[in-house]
């Protein structure tokens, strides 16, 4: 399968006969598809498939004068740009829910009962006010 691609080339076109020069040639590569022209710029803008860039800008630089490829870019259809959405999509929600189970576990305290100790560990920072102590023994609330 055949990438659709656009290329974008910089040519010096000081005439209308380097314009008429440089449309020839490039309409006649393979895969060639549509071509614009800007002439503010005096870039030659072509679309097409399978189109050798390299080979296009040397006969360009041949027939007409220097020739540069400014770019080359894959051009894409609606639907693979719809898909690309959803994935980027469906990734942005596994990280919110990957960062809100993070969050989550930082915030779970585990304790352990030690009979030798008259008092609790203080809690880890970062967590939520706890109260230790049974009402009957009001001397032995402890609150962080």
């Amino acid at each position: 399968m055949m990438i659709k691609q656009k290329i974008v080339l910089k040519v010096d076109m000081h005439c209308d006969k380097c314009q008429k020069k440089t449309r020839k040639i490039a309409a006649s590569t393979d895969g060639f598809l549509s071509m614009s022209l800007e002439l503010d710029k005096d870039q030659l803008v072509i679309v097409g498939v399978g189109v050798d860039a390299a080979a296009l800008a040397n006969s360009l630089r041949k027939k007409v004068g220097h020739t540069s490829i400014v770019s080359i870019e894959i051009v894409k259809t609606e639907a693979q740009k719809k898909e690309e959405e959803a994935k980027k999509k469906k990734e942005e929600e596994e990280k919110k829910k990957k960062e809100a189970e993070e969050a989550a576990k930082k915030r779970m305290v585990t304790w352990s009962y030690s009979p030798c100790h008259n008092y609790p560990p203080p809690p880890p920072p970062g967590c939520d006010m706890i109260c230790y102590g049974a009402p009957s023994y009001p001397n032995t609330w402890f609150t962080w």
